[in-house]
């Protein structure tokens, strides 16, 4: 039961998710009747196509990027640029600024900062020896009030009028929020500060493909049309191909089988790359806040190989047999020098001879998929075959359909986040018991 997309970015590999092929593996029979049960969701997906819903309608989208690229062009002269936000508003731009390093060859861009927490510790030791004069911000909430946000902004304004004047403010700040009052909207006509709209229909956990995501990505001189044209090429394949030959809707009915079926609850994405580690962190909201309701959902956790090899990976083959894992793997596009030492044999390691970095990368990651799967768990193996902008765009495509399809079987609406919303009206009245 392996699908070939290989002329769209990646494979993925699951025949060893099934009870036939592992022992905590799920059955066909179940398998089969969750996936023709999403060929109503296929059909659901396109109308939301149709009706132009931004979570699928952007990936098609090109008018907008050169609005985009002149703010953009906005940002060139300064030395460092600070990115505020939390949660959607920053995680799928870290996903973009990882890969940057490496893909990225222009060198006449301003370094990116992205602030997404709000550790007293590490926000002065980023600002310590930082350059007001020569630093451009863009703060991202796209309710315009989110106080981790808004706080961080507020907690530079001092700084900004010391180096800058209050009046130059609109010179090097960009606020990025919906429509109507909220505090950032506030702060814009007091400073004079320019607004982007962030779609009031486009969740945060989804945004990744509209401004939220695709500023950064240029500001790090990655190609937007690149990454969305990615995503549109998973789109558009899963829409228009029958739902069997969807790696999306194949994920989501043999997750969700194992959930109801098999009581597997937790869902671990395995990254074998540092490139790679922000994304799954931005796969963890997105599975998290979307799936998460009425008592259901499955727990995501991330973990990066080779080093969870040494920390997790007892607990995964020793302990409760309740998870299902995902490999993600690259053909490796890097390389090392490879060992060439004449005492190899000598310490007892001439198995190292003549093989790199990457080598060892790609046996560990086959040792730990094979040996997951010899103990029994459900596992599938994802690779990409490059880690380019335009396979990310792919990947976050995947994994944002593979959600959609999950809370059909769910029968949730994973476009909201209801439960999160008491603990940010009790942060606000804690902050103003101290008071």
């Amino acid at each position: 039961m392996s699908c070939s997309m290989s002329d769209i970015f990646y494979t993925q590999h699951h025949i060893h998710c099934f009870s036939d092929t592992v022992a905590c593996g799920l059955g066909t029979d179940v398998f089969d009747t969750y996936m023709h049960s999403l060929k109503n969701a296929q059909k659901m997906i396109k109308s939301d196509v149709e009706n132009n819903l931004p979570y699928v309608a952007l990936p098609a989208q090109l008018d907008d990027l050169q609005d985009l690229q002149q703010v953009v062009d906005r940002y060139r002269h300064f030395n460092d640029v600070v990115i505020f936000g939390t949660g959607g508003s920053s995680l799928g731009a870290e996903s973009l600024q990882q890969i940057a390093a490496i893909t990225n060859q222009n060198t006449d861009m301003p370094k990116l900062h992205i602030i997404t927490n709000i550790d007293p510790y590490t926000y002065n030791n980023r600002f310590e020896k930082m350059d007001f004069a020569r630093t451009g911000f863009i703060v991202i909430s796209k309710s315009g009030g989110t106080v981790e946000t808004v706080m961080q902004f507020l907690t530079i304004v001092p700084s900004l009028r010391q180096h800058i004047g209050e009046g130059d403010f609109k010179n090097c700040v960009t606020f990025i929020c919906q429509p109507g009052d909220s505090p950032l909207r506030t702060l814009a006509k007091k400073h004079h500060i320019p607004v982007l709209t962030h779609d009031p229909h486009l969740g945060g956990r989804y945004s990744v493909f509209s401004l939220v995501g695709v500023l950064p990505a240029l500001l790090v001189g990655l190609s937007a049309s690149e990454f969305r044209h990615g995503a549109n090429t998973v789109l558009q394949h899963t829409l228009t191909r029958p739902i069997d030959e969807s790696y999306a809707a194949i994920g989501a009915a043999v997750q969700m089988g194992l959930y109801k079926h098999k009581s597997v609850t937790s869902s671990v994405l395995l990254a074998y790359s540092d490139r790679l580690g922000s994304l799954a962190r931005w796969w963890r909201q997105l599975w998290a806040e979307s799936l998460g309701k009425d008592g259901q959902g499955t727990s995501p956790i991330y973990g990066m190989g080779p080093v969870d090899q040494h920390s997790q990976l007892q607990l995964w083959l020793d302990g409760p047999r309740d998870k299902f894992f995902t490999v993600l793997n690259t053909e490796q596009d890097i390389q090392t020098p490879p060992v060439d030492d004449p005492f190899l044999a000598d310490m007892g390691i001439e198995y190292m001879q003549g093989r790199s970095l990457a080598d060892l990368m790609r046996g560990c990651c086959l040792a730990t998929y094979h040996t997951l799967v010899a103990s029994g768990c459900p596992t599938r193996m994802i690779t990409l075959k490059t880690v380019d902008v335009a396979t990310m765009g792919a990947v976050m495509m995947h994994y944002i359909l593979e959600t959609v399809f999950s809370a059909h079987i769910l029968g949730v609406n994973p476009f909201d986040q209801p439960a999160v919303e008491h603990g940010k009206t009790l942060t606000k009245q804690y902050l103003l018991d101290m008071i």
